[in-house]
């Protein structure tokens, strides 16, 4: 299974990135496709809760379901996105450093079946997200 990583510094203690990361409503103050996120069922922060939003991409919203898999505080979340024809699993590891951390965010696609001719273009787009909002999130963690 194909896996791609990408790796931003954030010049924040371990902690603060994870607790901002692991609540997915904060994903709307850095990355540019998402538009709405609501929890749907469980409670923020646990392992189990799903949120719903919506995406948007070249002008088309899709819907979008986030659910947290697994949390480790300060060091790992991992989370599974499903959107119409394409499954992501991301795990952010968060690494101590003497200026803050750093954050491997890992990226793997879960697609199946009839959608697997949809590959190339999973790859294409989710790591054009990734490049583009990752490097925002510093500011926004700042600020």
């Amino acid at each position: 299974m194909r896996r791609e990583s990408v790796r931003v510094d954030l010049f924040v203690a371990p902690d603060v990135a994870y607790d901002f990361l692991l609540d997915y409503r904060n994903d709307l103050l850095w990355r540019s496709e998402l538009k709405s996120v609501e929890v749907k069922s469980g409670e923020p922060g646990e392992p189990g809760v799903v949120y719903d939003g919506t995406m948007d991409w070249q002008g088309l919203t899709f819907p979008h379901t986030l659910e947290l898999m697994e949390c480790r505080r300060p060091t790992r979340i991992h989370v599974r996105s499903e959107s119409p024809n394409l499954c992501t699993d991301v795990v952010y590891n968060l690494h101590e450093r003497d200026t803050g951390c750093l954050l491997i965010a890992e990226y793997i696609l879960c697609m199946e079946g009839p959608s697997l001719v949809l590959e190339p273009f999973g790859w294409a787009l989710l790591l054009g997200w990734a490049k583009d909002d990752l490097p925002r999130l510093p500011t926004v963690l700042e600020g």
